[in-house]
């Protein structure tokens, strides 16, 4: 009703906000109109592409039907395009794929057409062609939908992907059956791991090796039983739960490796107490198995059974062992050093003599080590125990050598103020060592041959025999035969000392232990004046193999002081040695192989393909250097045969 209690103004303002009201309603109105007009063409774009959606789904069912072929693939898409055309009735569809045509029964040539090419492995394959037999009866707006078009756009591609699909599930199906038959058949054991740690493969090689059959294995977790008691994993297992290098080596400990061979596979070898009746040593590889995207999905494993190798290494090492110990003792008798042919000889006799109380001759050249050697028989023997007395006969008058050797008594000659043991005496129970007895008189020679027949002994001014324990060894660097001839030594004398003969070499006579014996100085005298030296120059070991050493080992020994004493650097060189050594000596290269060049590359091609080209074993077959060997290489251009 009419409220006659307001004025004038206020109705007029109350019908401008209705008028403004009804605006708005108005332009809402329009609003929903238009959005409803949009829904609509929405809907009606979507009903329109019903089909469309539909024969996607459909080729989609299609190609995921299990064992389906490329050819009853392309035969189901030909007639799913069909019903999916704006007049299915009079519509034909072919598709082509190298040589071969996949058509719809109906098909045949006609001019309201549309095609799409489609690629494979980004190469073009084929194409898809759709065609309507007769004239379309709205052909004034064209002879194909906007959405047809896509669609054989979209299917065109949707084929490419597909064959390639099946392309690689065929390949990835012949390899894989051509796999499991190498695998199979291979005479290595081997199995493999899928990515859930179910063994797929387990072929009779491995049977063989572990006494488990296939069946009991694949499709199972069980690996670990081949090798283990408990479960634990195997390196395969571990490869497919980690693959980074450091967890694989830390479980193997430092029997682990990275393959040098393989990329990202790795090896260890272990003894597997469990595996047949007494154990096996095995060595294993595992790689992975990854597929196109290099995601691991399965690792291989393989087996080798090493134990009669592992064996015959032990053999061998125990064997090595024996002979660098034999080879050890053979070139270190005592204090003495050699090792040459020579050498040997006085070993086997110094080891003879040990355990006699013999008397024993030592001759040779001053320098040589008579002394030495006189000691290497008392301390390797039943005597080493005892004192050994040494003295040099030639170094003292004959009364003071009398004196020496038998001792006096008081008041025997001027200056013997108290009585005197001798070395007779001293060395009761031991050993005495006469060094250069060649140089003794005729009376010390007469009382020295009572001492070894009678065992006794009177010292200067006493006439009271006394009995000693002895064992006599003498040297000279005299010739004491010729002596007895020309009647300077007596024979008798002679004849009892030497009961046994040990004659040492001159170092002329024995160069092969000249590097053996430089080493030996080199690092005493290096060790005693406190020296940082390296080593010696080769050039220093020539200039050794080729000076006559008049002066024997004693000469050797002078010469190494000398130069380790004058040597400030890291090396001993020719500058450092003394100057009789080097002022009237040059080294001399060793002689040049008077063979052809033809006939040292036909030698060297000939051990380099006997050894399959390993650069070690075809030096010690030549019995030449390594650079000689890659300089004969290198000038030639020898190359390894492909």
């Amino acid at each position: 009703m009419w409220d006659k209690k307001k004025s004038k103004e206020e109705l007029i303002q109350e019908l401008k906000i209705l008028r403004q009201q009804n605006k708005k309603f108005q332009a809402l109105e329009t609003e929903y109109c238009q959005a409803e007009s949009e829904l609509d063409k929405k809907n009606k774009a979507i009903t329109e592409r019903v089909k469309e959606f539909t024969c996607l789904i459909e080729i989609s069912n299609l190609v995921e039907k299990h064992d389906a072929s490329t050819e009853s693939i392309l035969i189901g898409i030909v007639n799913l395009i069909i019903p999916s055309w704006q007049y299915p009735e009079i519509t034909a569809a072919q598709i082509s794929f190298k040589d071969k045509k996949y058509s719809t029964e109906n098909f045949k040539s006609s001019p309201w057409k549309i095609r799409s090419d489609f690629k494979v492995d980004g190469k073009d394959s084929g194409a898809i062609e759709v065609c309507y037999l007769e004239k379309r009866p709205d052909l004034d707006d064209g002879p194909f939908l906007f959405e047809e078009k896509k669609l054989i756009h979209a299917i065109a591609a949707l084929v490419g992907r597909i064959i390639e699909r099946k392309q690689a599930v065929q390949e990835l199906r012949e390899n894989k059956n051509i796999l499991s038959q190498i695998i199979h058949a291979n005479s290595i054991p081997t199995f493999v791991v899928d990515i859930y740690h179910n063994v797929t493969l387990w072929n009779t090689a491995c049977e063989n090796l572990t006494g488990i059959p296939a069946n009991q294995m694949i499709g199972t977790k069980m690996q670990w039983k081949a090798f283990y008691k408990k479960p634990r994993p195997v390196m395969a297992d571990i490869m497919l739960d980690n693959c980074l290098e450091e967890v694989l080596l830390k479980f193997y400990g430092d029997k682990g490796r990275k393959s040098e061979t393989i990329d990202g596979a790795y090896e260890a070898e272990d003894f597997f107490p469990e595996l047949g009746k007494d154990g096996k040593w095995l060595f294993f590889t595992a790689s992975p198995i990854r597929n196109s995207k290099g995601i691991i999905t399965a690792a291989i494993e393989t087996l080798q059974d090493i134990t009669e190798r592992k064996i015959a290494e032990e053999t061998l090492r125990s064997e090595v062992a024996y002979l660098e110990q034999t080879l050890k003792e053979r070139s270190y008798f005592q204090s003495i050093i050699g090792k040459s042919n020579k050498m040997q000889e006085i070993y086997n006799l110094l080891e003879n003599l040990a355990d006699t109380d013999t008397t024993v001759l030592i001759t040779g050249s001053s320098g040589t080590g008579k002394e030495l050697v006189a000691r290497a028989i008392h301390y390797s023997g039943i005597r080493s125990k005892h004192p050994m007395i040494t003295i040099n006969c030639s170094a003292l008058s004959e009364n003071l050598l009398e004196s020496e050797l038998f001792g006096h008594v008081k008041g025997a000659f001027t200056g013997a103020i108290k009585d005197k043991r001798g070395r007779f005496e001293l060395a009761d129970g031991g050993t005495i060592f006469l060094d250069e007895i060649g140089d003794i008189s005729p009376h010390i020679q007469l009382k020295l041959l009572r001492v070894l027949q009678e065992k006794e002994f009177e010292r200067v001014g006493d006439s009271e025999p006394r009995k000693i324990d002895v064992r006599v060894i003498t040297a000279t660097n005299r010739n004491l035969k010729k002596k007895v001839l020309e009647q300077g030594f007596r024979e008798d004398l002679y004849y009892r000392l030497k009961v046994v003969e040990v004659h040492i070499p001159s170092l002329q006579e024995r160069k092969e232990d000249i590097p053996l014996l430089t080493n030996h100085f080199f690092k005493l005298f290096k060790k005693n004046l406190k020296k940082s030296i390296k080593n010696i120059d080769a050039s220093v070991l020539k200039l050794f193999m080729q000076y006559p050493w008049p002066g024997n080992i004693r000469e050797l020994e002078h010469a190494i002081e000398h130069a380790v004493i004058l040597c400030h650097g890291k090396t001993i060189t020719l500058d450092h040695l003394p100057t009789e050594l080097t002022e009237n000596l040059s080294i001399k290269e060793p002689p040049a192989n008077k063979e052809s060049s033809s006939d040292v590359v036909e030698a060297a091609v000939e051990a380099l393909n006997q050894t399959d080209w390993n650069k070690a074993k075809t030096c010690r077959l030549l019995k030449i250097s390594r650079p000689k060997l890659y300089r004969l290489i290198k000038k030639y251009n020898l190359k390894r045969p492909s």
